[in-house]
């Protein structure tokens, strides 16, 4: 007659428990998962800091565009701009370029494109936002 693993151990007096290879593998598994756990968890981190800065450059080039269309009685000049605006502790750097656009109905128009930048190395835009001024 064939007696399982309990059997033997309750006719040889033994105690029950787990072998050192079922606590071994249970290791195992809860080291994968917890491993598993912790990479989500800092790519979750990432991806918070990455939409935070998007987040604020776009508020960034908002207020820019907005600039824009105030200065000089709503209508700046065609060129080039660069600068910086500190927002949240941070030093943002932005280039404006506003151009020429097509008459509309009469009516004269420029683009204004605004570029922001984590840094002034300038390599990236973080956030980039155009609009039309209409006169």
């Amino acid at each position: 007659m064939h007696m399982n693993r309990d059997e033997e151990n309750k006719l040889l007096g033994l105690p029950k428990g787990f072998t050192l290879i079922e606590v071994l593998v249970a290791l195992a598994i809860v080291a994968v998962a917890l491993a598993a756990v912790l990479n989500s968890s800092s790519a979750h981190t990432r991806n918070l800091t990455y939409l935070k800065e998007k987040t604020l450059a776009h508020w960034v080039a908002s207020n820019q565009l907005m600039e824009a269309e105030l200065s000089a009685n709503g209508w700046p000049a065609v060129g080039v701009s660069t600068g910086n605006e500190e927002l949240a502790g941070h030093s943002w750097y932005w280039r404006r370029q506003v151009s020429l656009a097509t008459e509309i109905n009469g009516k004269e128009m420029r683009r204004v494109d605004v570029a922001v930048y984590f840094d002034e190395r300038v390599k990236q835009a973080h956030a980039q936002v155009s609009g039309f001024i209409i006169r």
